[in-house]
């Protein structure tokens, strides 16, 4: 079934990389309120910090790799977000991996640091403080809960066995819970997310399994035990904003019929559930195909616009689904002025003959950069401040992400100028790449006025000659 191995894909990535109270994810009458998560990063011995966040509404997680002393970054949501910070601890020939998850809610401003070698976060009231405690305190006790390097628990163990480990998992996890809420005061928003994370957890470690080989390991279902187990799974609507909850109704959804077809499939779950349960799992299974790929990504993406009740959803996989349209469209031309381009301030598509129209009139410094790579992250601190000291040069950032909304998120974190950033459209086979030969990032050129390349291979802002090559070029000028 080819559907099959679209959703591994993504329960893979979820399995290794396991992962935004009151959410307005399922009110249709709050989709509008602009929400931030602020954090505050303090790291005056400036190490390095990496994290990685994630909500019901990312496929996967956002990355943020840094090495700067300060730093602000805001995360636009209306639900809670999981953030999961990753520390290596060297100790001769040993590295440890200490990873602690945090969970922020909407309006939340919390403070990151890392004196030395362990990233903690603090809220501004002692409550918040003693929440986002909790996973560190966790972690003590049981290891790293989730995050890039946790496997798979029990995957060596026979099916009987390891669902045994696992409700011992989940009851050791509850016990540590209760002691935790009899020490510490807590919302009771804060208490019922962890109830429901735990609860899903033992679904997800026991249904991840068996995702590399659906259709050998349907035959599990039968065993006596294993039916139990699943037939307790409780549909719950108040748990749709927990991302677990919705990856491990996908994961059993995923067994139960993995012979169906993505059409099948999606029919079957838009049958099964209803209300807010519905909306997410639907917009998770179509989600997955999109970024995929699938050749039925269309029909998927009209039948969920037309059943979704959830403006939220609908909007945002609106914006996946047209970012991956364009890049299906434009991927098999190889002309250089056809080539796209997708500008972050109007969302407007366009051609590179047009882009560089739209930039005529000033010497253009472009930024060929990603999401995921940190050096180009670093570099922007230092182009941010050289574009002060050169008003009359255009300064633009071409993206590479294959991601519209990791690329969105990368700049609303960093509150980067909206009108400047750009996404190359089919970036793997985009004309724009291969005809100034940009195969690794950064990386920056220099082009004037009327679009004539001056320098393909310009230095970088963090190199004191770029600014020699500005100041040559204005006089030229």
């Amino acid at each position: 079934m080819k559907y099959c191995f679209l959703v591994i894909l993504g329960i893979i990535f979820f399995s290794c990389n396991n992962e935004k109270n009151n959410s307005a994810v399922s009110d249709s009458k709050s989709t509008e309120l602009s929400q931030n998560i602020t954090i505050i990063v303090k790291n005056p011995l400036q190490k390095e910090i990496f994290f990685d966040w994630s909500s019901l509404l990312d496929a996967a997680t956002q990355p943020y790799e840094a090495t700067s002393a300060h730093d602000t970054i805001f995360i636009k949501s209306n639900i809670p977000v999981k953030l999961n910070s990753s520390d290596m601890i060297r100790s001769g020939k040993n590295i440890q991996v200490v990873q602690h998850t945090f969970l922020l809610y909407p309006n939340d401003t919390v403070f990151l640091e890392k004196p030395q070698s362990i990233t903690s976060i603090s809220g501004k009231s002692e409550q918040r403080s003693k929440e986002l405690s909790f996973f560190p305190q966790f972690r003590e006790q049981f290891g790293n809960y989730e995050g890039w390097y946790v496997p798979t628990p029990f995957r060596d163990d026979k099916p009987a066995v390891r669902l045994q480990k696992i409700k011992e998992a989940y009851q050791n996890r509850i016990a540590f819970a209760n002691q935790f809420f009899k020490v510490n005061h807590s919302s009771a928003s804060f208490k019922d997310f962890i109830s429901k994370e735990f609860y899903y957890k033992q679904y997800s470690d026991f249904l991840a399994l068996y995702q590399e080989n659906l259709l050998k390991n349907k035959a599990i279902v039968k065993d006596a035990q294993v039916a139990r187990f699943l037939a307790d799974f409780k549909i719950d609507d108040s748990a749709s904003e927990i991302p677990i909850y919705g990856y491990s109704v996908l994961l059993l959804e995923s067994l139960l019929q993995s012979d169906k077809s993505e059409i099948d499939f999606y029919q079957n779950l838009k049958t099964k559930y209803s209300g807010k349960t519905r909306d997410i799992i639907l917009y998770r299974f179509v989600d997955f195909c999109i970024l995929n790929t699938s050749k039925h990504i269309s029909t998927l993406y009209t039948y969920f616009q037309k059943d979704a009740e959830n403006i939220v959803l609908k909007n945002n996989l609106k914006e996946q689904y047209q970012f991956m349209a364009n890049t299906l469209n434009s991927s098999g031309n190889k002309s250089l002025d056809s080539s796209t381009v997708i500008h972050f301030s109007d969302k407007k598509t366009l051609t590179w003959k047009q882009f560089l129209e739209k930039n005529a009139g000033k010497i253009t410094y472009l930024d060929f950069w990603a999401s995921w790579c940190k050096p180009c992250i670093e570099e922007m601190k230092y182009s941010h401040e050289v574009q002060k000291k050169y008003p009359n040069i255009n300064f633009i950032y071409l993206s590479q992400d294959e991601n519209y909304k990791h690329w969105e998120n990368s700049i609303l974190a960093r509150n980067m100028s909206k009108e400047s950033h750009y996404l190359i459209g089919s970036s793997k086979n985009s004309a724009i790449l291969s005809q100034f030969n940009i195969t690794s990032i950064p990386r920056y050129m220099i082009i004037d006025q009327y679009g004539k390349v001056l320098n393909a291979d310009a230095p970088r802002p963090s190199d004191a000659k770029l600014k020699t090559v500005f100041d040559e070029l204005l006089k030229e000028k």
